[in-house]
C-alpha cells in the first residue's frame, strides 16, 4: 500500500473521561498530524492506526494499521485492507471515468451550442450551467447503475466477512478472558 504524495498522517485519539461522582463520562477527541518523513516510530508499527490524506482521484484515505497482537487481529487487518483496496480501486476507476465523460460532454455541448447559435452560447464560454450539467449527471448515473449495484453487492459481502471475523475475534477474546 502506498500513501499519497503529500505525505501527512492524521492520528485521532478519543478518550472517555469519567469522574468518580459522575454516572456517565464524556468523550474528548484530539487529532494530531505528522509528516511521514518525520521520525514517528509509532506510525503503522505501534499501538495506533493511522489515516493519511485522501487520494487525489479516489478520495479514499490510505491506512497504516498498527502491528497486530494476535492471529485473529492479523486476519481482521487483512480483511480490512481487502475492503480498502476494493473501495480504492472502484472509486479511482469510477472517478477517472466520470471526469473524462464529463469533459467530453462539456466539449460536445459547448460545440453544439456554438454551431447552433444558441442564445445561451457566447463566444468565450467555457463552462456549462448546473442545469445543463444535470443532464450529464443523470445520463452518467443511468449508464453506471449496474456497476454501482455490483459494487454495493461485493462491498456488502466484504463487509459481512469483516464483521463476522470481528465478531468471532471478540467472542474468542471474551471467553479467553473469562477462563483466566
Amino acid at each position: 500500500m502506498t500513501l499519497v504524495s503529500k505525505s501527512h498522517l492524521i492520528r485521532t485519539t478519543c478518550v472517555i473521561r469519567k469522574s468518580p461522582n459522575e454516572a456517565t463520562g464524556h468523550v474528548s477527541c484530539f487529532t494530531t498530524s505528522h509528516s511521514l518523513h518525520d521520525n514517528q516510530p509509532e506510525a503503522g508499527r505501534g499501538t495506533s492506526n493511522w489515516i493519511g490524506p485522501p487520494h487525489p482521484i479516489s478520495n479514499i484515505r490510505p491506512l497504516k494499521l498498527r502491528t497486530p497482537r494476535s492471529d485473529g487481529e492479523k486476519k481482521i487487518q487483512a480483511l480490512r485492507l481487502k475492503v480498502w483496496e476494493y473501495n480504492h480501486h472502484f472509486w479511482e476507476t469510477h472517478n477517472r471515468d466520470f471526469e473524462q465523460s464529463k469533459q467530453k460532454f462539456v466539449e460536445k455541448t459547448l460545440k453544439e451550442q456554438q454551431q447552433g447559435n444558441s442564445e445561451v452560447a457566447s463566444p468565450g464560454r467555457r463552462k456549462l450551467t448546473a442545469t445543463e450539467l444535470s443532464v450529464f449527471y443523470k445520463q452518467f448515473l443511468d449508464e453506471k447503475f449496474a456497476q454501482h449495484c455490483n459494487y454495493f453487492r461485493v462491498w456488502m459481502k466484504l463487509q459481512c466477512a469483516l464483521n463476522w471475523a470481528l465478531l468471532k475475534n471478540n467472542i474468542h477474546v471474551l471467553f479467553s478472558r473469562n477462563k483466566k
